[in-house]
């Protein structure tokens, strides 16, 4: 889907407007620029956590370890997913896939201490972008 993303935007120039053509190929960028958008914010979101969770475990909080690693990695990952989709890379989908997966690991590892604010809120960061990773690559495989 990314990499027609690039041949759609060229085709948009191309095309005379009111064509059908036109319509698809904004929605396709619309879609495109949502999905970077998110990872963006979720990227923002867990590196915001990484570095609270990092004061808490140098404080002697230990328990804050574990989501301080996987916050990082999702952090990295959102931002490759972002990166690539931006560039309408081929690869895109690939680091789709892994954004996914590791926005939910780092969301299970963050919803362990609920009452934690930051970490709530990367929770459900996490979790958005797991639901819009999974929603395009579905969209992906039904073109």
């Amino acid at each position: 889907m990314f990499t027609n993303l690039l041949l759609a935007s060229a085709l948009l120039f191309a095309a005379p407007a009111g064509n059908k053509q036109v319509s698809e190929v904004d929605s396709k960028a619309a879609k495109c620029a949502a999905f970077v958008k998110m990872c963006t914010d979720c990227q923002t979101s867990c590196d915001t956590c990484f570095q609270y969770c990092s004061t808490q475990v140098t404080a002697g909080q230990k328990g804050h370890a574990a989501a301080m690693e996987c916050c990082l990695g999702c952090a990295d990952a959102c931002r490759l997913a972002s990166t690539l989709a931006a560039r309408h890379s081929p690869m895109a989908m690939h680091a789709g896939d892994c954004c996914m997966k590791c926005c939910a690991d780092c969301a299970t590892a963050c919803e362990k201490m609920p009452d934690d604010k930051i970490m709530a809120e990367c929770a459900k960061m996490c979790r958005a972008c797991e639901k819009h990773c999974l929603t395009m690559m579905k969209d992906a495989s039904s073109k």
